[in-house]
């Protein structure tokens, strides 16, 4: 494993994270492959600036990187979300107004400097427990 290559790699991602904080889904094409998959599915760049629209970047949420690790080609990550009292709705999920935090543990696959594949998985237990009660 090249120690430069894999910082390389935890700079772009600092630098995709912080653009998801900042709203700017533009700038995906920089980070993301147009033929990305999320989790076995073909989303392509599209696919995948929606899939962040629609959970991160539109319901006001925070992201931490907690725990960060690298080799040439993957980037493990453990990210600590946390909502805000806007937001309403997480994965179809309709949520009461208390902000929380969640946990998610992903790695993504890199390809030619930008993410190629992202296997998510987070802690949809919490998610759960501050559903808005109907």
């Amino acid at each position: 494993m090249s120690s430069s290559i894999s910082g390389d790699l935890r700079d772009i991602y600092r630098s995709y994270i912080q653009a998801i904080l900042n709203g700017d889904v533009d700038s995906m094409h920089e980070y993301v492959s147009e033929t990305v998959s999320h989790n076995g599915k073909q989303l392509g760049l599209q696919g995948y600036k929606e899939l962040l629209l629609g959970n991160i970047i539109n319901n006001d949420i925070h992201i931490e990187i907690k725990r960060l690790v690298a080799d040439d080609s993957h980037i493990a990550a453990v990210l600590i979300f946390t909502t805000s009292s806007s937001t309403k709705e997480l994965v179809g999920i309709e949520l009461d107004s208390q902000p929380f935090s969640y946990v998610e543990n992903v790695i993504y696959d890199f390809k030619d400097g930008k993410i190629a594949e992202v296997h998510s998985l987070f802690d949809i237990d919490t998610v759960r427990s501050h559903a808005r009660q109907l």
